[in-house]
C-alpha cells in the first residue's frame, strides 16, 4: 500500500474510533443528564423556559461559549449534539460540585469518569471548572434543552429551574 493510501486509511480509522467514542459518550451523557435532572426536579415551581433576567447572560449563550472549543472539527450532527449534552451535564455538575463538594458528583452519577473515558473525562472536568471559574454566580439547573441545527447553524434553548439559584448561593 502506498504512503498516501496508508495515511488515508489511518485517517479513516481515527474518524471511526472517534465516532464510536462519541456514540458511547452519547449513551452515558443521556443517562447521566437524566439522573441529574431527577436530582433537582423535587421542587418544580420555578421552571423557566427561554427567559432571562435583565443584566444577566442567557444560560444558552454561556453553554455555547463553554463548548465552543470542543465543536471544532466535529463532522456530524450527532457529534455536535453529544458535545452539547456533555456541556449541559457539566453545567449541572458544576452547580452540584459548588454546592455539595466534589464528592457529590461522584455519588450522584457513579462511574461517569470511567464510562466517559480519559479524553472525554478531561474535557468534562475542564467544562466544569470553566463554569465554576467564569459563571459561578449562575446556579440554575438545566432540566432540559432543545437543540436545532439548521443550515449549519446551531440553536440552543434551555429549560432551567430558578429555585435552585436560591439554594446554591
Amino acid at each position: 500500500m502506498s504512503k498516501a493510501g496508508r495515511l488515508k486509511q489511518e485517517k479513516k480509522q481515527r474518524r471511526e474510533k472517534r465516532k464510536k467514542r462519541k456514540e458511547k459518550e452519547i449513551d452515558v451523557l443521556e443517562r447521566d443528564q437524566k439522573k441529574l435532572r431527577e436530582a433537582v426536579e423535587k421542587d418544580r415551581k420555578n421552571i423557566i423556559i427561554g427567559e432571562t433576567t435583565p443584566g444577566r447572560l442567557k444560560i444558552s449563550e454561556i453553554v455555547n461559549k463553554m463548548i465552543e472549543p470542543l465543536l471544532e472539527g466535529l463532522e456530524t450532527e450527532e457529534e455536535i449534539r453529544a458535545t452539547y449534552r456533555m456541556g449541559i451535564l457539566a453545567w449541572n455538575a458544576a452547580i452540584l460540585q459548588s454546592r455539595d463538594g466534589e464528592g457529590s458528583l461522584r455519588s450522584t452519577v457513579p462511574g461517569i469518569y470511567e464510562q466517559l473515558g480519559e479524553e472525554a473525562s478531561e474535557e468534562f472536568d475542564n467544562l466544569i471548572q470553566y463554569k465554576i471559574d467564569y459563571y459561578g454566580e449562575y446556579n440554575e439547573f438545566i432540566l432540559d434543552h432543545i437543540l436545532s441545527i439548521e443550515n449549519g447553524k446551531v440553536y440552543l434553548s434551555v429549560v432551567f429551574d430558578r429555585s435552585q439559584s436560591d439554594k446554591t448561593g
